[in-house]
């Protein structure tokens, strides 16, 4: 004759399954009891625990359930896996109608990427999570630490010290917006970083990160290397061609090789040639046609381009 704790379980995994309205139903338990805690009954589960609803499965090595109030408190070993494919470990956790509050060791994996803090705030019928706590990131890209930060879906927003370490570029700024699935970076709020042998400060930037990588900086950028110094309105740089184009009051100094320094209001570097647009400076007789007698020049808006071998 089988025990009657089986007996009981089987009997009570039917019943959930059955039970219409149920979010929450128990798919998987060793041993289990039924208490009265506060004037509320709570099921005690334990051993090899597994919950199953729309949103996805957890499990645990225990947990307390409160079945009428679709909430429950899991122990040890918890993990939530998603149906998008999104899985949370922890080492406690807290459920109420979607809302999971994951403390311990969270470790969040979507993907090829991984999320590591402290606690971590989940709507699992949204997909939105928030920490509060700093965290360490790990991409195919690179590495992320942040103090706190959010994501809903494949966007993640990173906040407060934010240091990002790729192959060959570091980022530093107070916020970081990072899309999973396209593998791209924004600085809404500028920072600075360091990139191949340059190092540069930016009131914007976004940053492509895989495939045809590019970065792209606003808002006033400033930059120095180990042979030269430049600043424009707009900085764009594509690695894999060796190109960078300046724009908005560009300067740029190099001293390498032959020394060059060149003001534009578009330039563009390739490892070979240096083309500038310019706003160039034209005389102006001065007279009874000019500003003034004695002779000068005049800015003529009219633009030109040059080639500097």
């Amino acid at each position: 004759m089988a025990p009657l704790s089986r007996i009981l379980s089987i009997l009570f995994i039917a019943a959930g399954c059955a039970a219409a309205g149920q979010s929450l139903q128990l798919k998987k338990v060793r041993t289990m009891t039924v208490e009265q805690f506060g004037g509320r009954n709570v099921t005690k589960l334990r051993g090899d625990v597994q919950l199953s609803g729309a949103e996805g499965v957890f499990t645990c090595d225990s947990a307390d359930w409160f079945r009428n109030e679709n909430r429950f408190f899991a122990y040890s070993n918890v993990r939530f896996s998603g149906r998008d494919g999104m899985v949370v470990r922890s080492r406690t956790l807290e459920y109420l109608n979607g809302e999971s509050y994951f403390s311990g060791g969270v470790t969040v994996t979507d993907g090829d990427q991984t999320l590591r803090t402290s606690s971590l705030r989940y709507s699992t019928k949204g997909r939105k999570g928030s920490f509060s706590q700093p965290a360490e990131v790990h991409t195919k890209d690179g590495d992320l630490t942040c103090r706190r930060g959010s994501f809903e879906g494949d966007a993640y927003r990173f906040l407060g010290n934010v240091r990002w370490v790729g192959a060959d570029q570091k980022l530093f700024g107070e916020q970081m917006d990072y899309a999973a699935t396209s593998r791209s970076a924004e600085l809404p709020k500028g920072g600075s970083g360091t990139f191949e042998t340059d190092s540069v400060v930016f009131g914007h930037g976004h940053f492509a990160l895989s495939g045809a990588r590019t970065i792209d900086l606003s808002g006033g950028v400033q930059g120095w290397g180990e042979t030269r110094w430049f600043s424009s309105t707009r900085f764009r740089r594509e690695p894999g061609a060796d190109r960078t184009e300046w724009s908005g009051n560009a300067q740029l100094a190099d001293w390498e090789k032959d020394s060059t320094e060149v003001t534009a209001d578009f330039l563009v570097t390739t490892k070979d040639s240096i083309n500038a647009a310019v706003t160039p400076l034209w005389p102006c007789p001065r007279g009874a046609d000019g500003p003034s007698a004695g002779g000068g020049t005049e800015r003529i808006p009219h633009t030109s381009s040059r080639e500097i071998p």
